[in-house]
């Protein structure tokens, strides 16, 4: 009489089985590729509500904070000072309204990069809780936006998330670009479309955001499917009984954990060449999040109206979704094919390109006295939006094959560690620039200028593994990457 057939435990076994094994190769592998179009569609579906929802109600909700904190100046001026001027329309780019702006918006950045939430939560329940205090400004004060992440209280905050996100793309996507060329997409319409919204009401795209949002993450949560690799189950294997195994005390467990986790870190920073692009993204997200600011800085600089920030601003999406898609495909091509160079020089030399132009459009930025040469600015930042996609490639290449899971993990740490100290850097020197007057209204970007231009440094002093180099002998990195992979191995 045959045995029952039970499942071996181990780490791949899901803890809600239902018993889903494969036979056969073939159904498994058919079965494999529904999943990935699945899982890949439903993913695109997420990432683009994501950007939609965020790029949407980006310049409503600055334009929205903005009109309350100027109701509550003028409100509270001096009575005598109201009888003499009459009441004259108010201009809201005074510098204490601007102060405060720029204090709310950056403080509440920093807030949300901190590591407690998660990525469904923490947007639902933050969107409920901005537009009741927006909504109610008499009742809830506008600073108390500050308390949406607390919503946020179980998870890892932003970089989990993002780290999370990753893992489950890695699961079924080999060319992660796609999905990045749909979020840029994204960033490139939803402006625009906020732009119109805005000439009625700023209500309208941030109503308009939180529905679509609020949609296409149930239905992200209905429909994605387990991306865990399923594998066919042989026949020792369903004799097999299933084996429990043993929990180690906690005291174990942490000690484990804190000895793996200095085991990855010695290992990054043994490699030079990590080191120095990990520099690039950190300052990299620095000026991502400066990003944000430069509503607020071309409303104050220029005086233009948030709608119309907000459509200009989309120049730079529209540029970014031709580099990625066209440019740069083209560009690593022929300088590959007509100069002869290998992949990895490419890459390098493109990197150092795209560094040069984020100097540059963001200096021109910072120095603009007139409009044209603002978006001209915007342009050639845009050129160098390609950063972030070729530098990933690079610091994948830079370690041994078994060190790219941790070198991804590390580059959103540093990018969060950017994420988090830009909020109050940009708030306080944006502060010191209203005092100071003039030109020094920009002192964020000219800060942002001053990272950019280190990592052009970084990244014009690094050197190309011995795998990629077409002769001569360099083998410092060589060292560094046997170092780290046996740190990795003791």
């Amino acid at each position: 009489m045959p045995s029952p057939t039970t499942i071996q435990v181990d780490e791949h076994t899901r803890l809600l089985s239902n018993d889903d094994r494969i036979p056969s190769t073939t159904e498994y592998a058919t079965a494999k590729d529904k999943v990935r179009l699945r899982t890949q569609l439903v993913v695109i579906l997420f990432v683009c509500v994501l950007y939609f929802n965020t790029y949407i109600c980006l310049a409503p909700e600055v334009s929205i904070r903005e009109n309350i904190i100027c109701k509550a100046y003028y409100d509270g001026l001096d009575n005598d000072e109201v009888l003499i001027t009459g009441h004259p329309e108010r201009d809201c780019t005074v510098d204490a309204v601007q102060r405060e702006l720029s204090l709310l918006s950056q403080v509440y950045v920093t807030i949300a990069q901190l590591p407690v939430s998660d990525i469904l939560c923490q947007h639902l329940l933050a969107s409920i809780k901005l537009t009741q205090q927006a909504w109610q400004p008499n009742i809830f004060p506008l600073r108390a936006i500050w308390l949406a992440p607390l919503f946020r209280l179980v998870g890892g905050g932003d970089a989990v998330a993002a780290t999370v996100a990753l893992a489950t793309l890695a699961d079924v996507y080999t060319d992660q670009d796609r999905v990045a060329s749909m979020a840029t997409a994204c960033e490139l319409f939803s402006p625009l479309i906020s732009s119109v919204l805005m000439l009625k009401s700023s209500w309208i795209p941030v109503l308009l955001g939180f529905a679509t949002f609020l949609v296409g993450a149930s239905a992200t949560l209905v429909l994605l499917p387990e991306t865990l690799a399923r594998r066919p189950q042989s026949g020792h294997a369903l004799d097999a009984s299933a084996t429990p195994k043993t929990q180690a005390p906690l005291g174990d467990q942490i000690t484990a954990m804190l000895v793996v986790f200095r085991q990855s870190v010695v290992s990054v920073f043994a490699i030079k060449n990590v080191r120095l692009i990990l520099f690039g993204f950190f300052a990299a997200t620095v000026g991502t999040i400066a990003a944000g600011f430069e509503l607020q800085y071309v409303h104050k600089r220029f005086g233009w109206s948030y709608a119309y920030a907000s459509s200009v601003l989309a120049i730079r999406p529209s540029i970014t979704l031709v580099l990625l898609l066209v440019i740069i495909p083209l560009l690593s091509k022929t300088i590959m094919g007509k100069f002869g160079l290998s992949s990895g020089r490419t890459d390098l030399f493109l990197v150092r390109v795209s560094a040069a132009l984020l100097t540059a459009g963001t200096l021109l930025l910072s120095v603009s006295e007139i409009s044209s040469l603002a978006i001209l600015s915007l342009i050639i930042f845009a050129l160098g939006n390609a950063f972030a996609t070729i530098g990933k490639s690079l610091l994948t290449s830079f370690g041994p094959p078994e060190m790219a899971g941790t070198l991804l993990s590390a580059m959103n740490v540093s990018a969060s560690l950017g994420a988090v100290i830009a909020g109050p850097i940009i708030a306080v020197m944006f502060d010191w620039g209203l005092k100071q007057g003039g030109i020094w209204v920009g002192a964020p970007l000219f800060f942002v200028t001053l990272l950019y231009a280190m990592t052009l440094c970084s990244v014009c002093v690094m050197k190309l593994p011995e795998k990629w180099k077409d002769g001569g002998d360099d083998d410092d990195d060589e060292q560094d990457q046997q170092g780290a992979q046996g740190v990795l191995s003791s």
